[in-house]
Parts: C-alpha cells; sequence; structure tokens
C-alpha cells in the first residue's frame, strides 16, 4: 500500500506532523483503477446509534490511519483519523465512499495552520445547559420543521445554533448546523462539530487542532442518539496529547 501512495504521489522531505504536500500524477478515476484492493474490515459497533465501526484509535495513538488509506471521494486535507463510524458505501477496490452513511461519528486531528485558522473564526463558544431536555423526542426532521417555524430562511450554509450542544466553552467549541435538503434523498444533514486548539508550548512542539463530527443524513435520526455519541467522543478525545504523528498528506 505504502508504495502505491509513492508513486501515485511522489517523494517528498518529512514535514513532521504537517501535511506533504502533493499533486497526484493520476486524475482520479485512473488512480482508483490503479488502486490495490483493500479489504477494510469492521472493530465491532458504536456505542450511539450502533453503527459499524470503522477505525477506533486511543487518543494517545502515534499511528492514526490517514484518509487516504480509507475514505475515498474526498481530498486530504492532512487529517489524522482516530475514530469512524457509519455504515458507509464501499467503492469497487474496498475503500469507503466519503460521505455516503446516513449517520456518520468521526474524530481527526490537524496541524495545518490553514485549518486551525479557520476554526478560531467559524465557531463561536458554546454554553453548558440540559441538552437532553432540549431535544427530547426530536428528530433531525423534526428539527428542521421547529427551527423553520422561527428562523424561516437557513442562508446559504444552514442554520447554525451556537448554545445548543451543553459543551462547557472552557472544555473547546461546538456547534449544531442544520442544513435541509443536503443530505441522502433531500433530507436534511445535522452536523454537531467541536473543534479543540492546543497551541505550541513546551510539551507541544507543533500546534493541532482535535476535531469531533456526528452527522446524520437523514430525517429518522434521533437528536438525542447522535448528541449522545458526539458527546462521549468528546470525553473520550478532547484531552488528546501530543504525540509525534507522521504520513498526512494533502491533495
Amino acid at each position: 500500500m505504502a508504495g502505491f501512495w509513492k508513486k501515485l504521489f511522489g517523494a517528498g522531505q518529512d514535514p513532521g506532523p504537517r501535511a506533504r504536500q502533493v499533486t497526484p500524477t493520476v486524475n482520479p478515476k485512473t488512480a482508483l483503477a490503479q488502486h490495490p484492493v483493500v479489504h477494510l474490515e469492521t472493530k465491532g459497533q458504536s456505542l450511539a446509534l450502533s453503527l459499524p465501526l470503522w477505525v477506533e484509535e486511543p487518543a494517545e495513538s502515534e499511528t492514526p490511519p490517514t484518509y487516504e488509506h480509507i475514505l475515498w471521494e474526498s481530498r486530504p486535507k492532512g487529517e489524522y483519523l482516530y475514530y469512524l463510524a457509519g455504515d458507509f458505501e464501499k467503492n469497487e477496490k474496498g475503500l469507503l465512499r466519503f460521505g455516503t452513511a446516513p449517520e456518520e461519528f468521526r474524530v481527526v486531528r490537524s496541524h495545518e495552520t490553514d485549518v486551525l485558522e479557520q476554526a478560531r473564526t467559524e465557531l463561536p463558544n458554546s454554553e453548558g445547559r440540559d441538552w437532553r431536555q432540549l431535544f427530547d423526542g426530536e428528530t433531525c426532521g423534526s428539527l428542521v420543521d421547529r427551527i423553520a417555524r422561527v428562523a424561516p430562511d437557513p442562508g446559504e450554509g444552514g442554520w447554525t445554533l451556537a448554545h445548543v450542544t451543553g459543551v462547557d466553552p472552557e472544555v473547546g467549541m461546538a456547534l449544531m448546523r442544520v442544513e435541509p435538503g443536503a443530505g441522502l434523498d433531500g433530507a436534511p444533514r445535522t452536523s454537531l462539530i467541536f473543534r479543540k486548539i492546543v497551541p505550541e508550548g513546551p510539551e507541544v512542539p507543533v500546534e493541532y487542532g482535535v476535531q469531533i463530527l456526528a452527522i446524520s443524513r437523514r430525517a429518522e435520526t434521533s437528536v438525542i442518539e447522535l448528541m449522545d455519541g458526539f458527546r462521549r467522543l468528546i470525553d473520550r478525545y478532547r484531552d488528546m496529547p501530543y504525540t509525534e504523528v507522521r504520513g498526512a498528506v494533502r491533495v
């Protein structure tokens, strides 16, 4: 497998935990045709929503996989993958097709400067509140109807709810984004997003960020179950320590 990616992207100097910028030598269709068949096996199920579990790395792992070895139809941007669960479609080479899972949980780490700067600007502070009471009995479809009654225009990027996740601002930044019609078969896409940035310091040679995602692309998903999985992953990965990871690429 390593030989395939070296052939596709070419060799380069080791950039440390930051991603190596690469230019593919062939188009995506040809790259897939040349890709060896892989046999990805599930590692069980996620605790929330009982989704197929593909990646489960401890927070202190020094060898997390990267997107290009597991996910297809997504351009890698230097992500290290610590957790991935979802009922993804597979392509003809056995890779998971990005964005095809009706529900998905994902935890990634990034050392990319532009990714961290974007995180700083787009995520407001969260606030602790009783999210279970707030979403009791709610599905992602009924949530869209509820929001639309008070805010009919979702705007280009959907509705952003900044203070509904119950995440304490001292833990990290979190929000919910609801995009009507952006899911599967016209369903809403409901995304819970957590980000924490760890600045450089005596024990952190290179700044990094931790991102936790819980995504539903169908109307029937229980908001409480999606939120429950999201909060479990925050508890598990929010204090991810610095480790000497290597191998991420950007395309």
